[in-house]
């Protein structure tokens, strides 16, 4: 997750993040992949070998799982653009996620302080996602 004030920002952390990745530990990555009989690993690595520029769609970044392994991928956006994201999950009927950050608890805090409180906006107005994201 790489949840910003604004878009632009966080695909810039996103960069700083991405810069100079450390091979050897991409390759152990690919042989523990290779050795993995999890489907959920197995499908994180073939979605993410398939996107195009590292990307599922605008907001999921796949750039990060061959150096993190298949929990990398990444929503990346402003704060109210990954809660209207995780919203229209909501919406299709996902009740439970598992989030990650890098480092960890600055990125947690950050959910919960910025986009925890907008995602609760959206639950309690029952805005459809479409609407949401504009």
């Amino acid at each position: 997750m790489r949840p910003r004030e604004a878009r632009a920002q966080a695909l810039a952390d996103l960069a700083d993040m991405m810069r100079d990745p450390d091979e050897e530990h991409r390759k152990r990555i690919a042989a523990a992949v290779a050795s993995s009989d999890s489907v959920a690993v197995n499908t994180s690595f073939r979605l993410a070998e398939s996107a195009a520029s590292d990307w599922l769609s605008p907001m999921l970044f796949s750039g990060a799982v061959a150096y993190r392994g298949g929990p990398a991928l990444c929503v990346v956006g402003s704060y109210e653009e990954v809660a209207a994201y995780l919203y229209a999950y909501k919406e299709a009927g996902i009740s439970e996620f598992i989030f990650s950050g890098w480092p960890t608890r600055d990125e947690m805090r950050i959910f919960c302080t910025r986009v925890l409180p907008l995602l609760h906006r959206h639950e309690r107005a029952g805005q459809p996602a479409a609407r949401a994201a504009s």
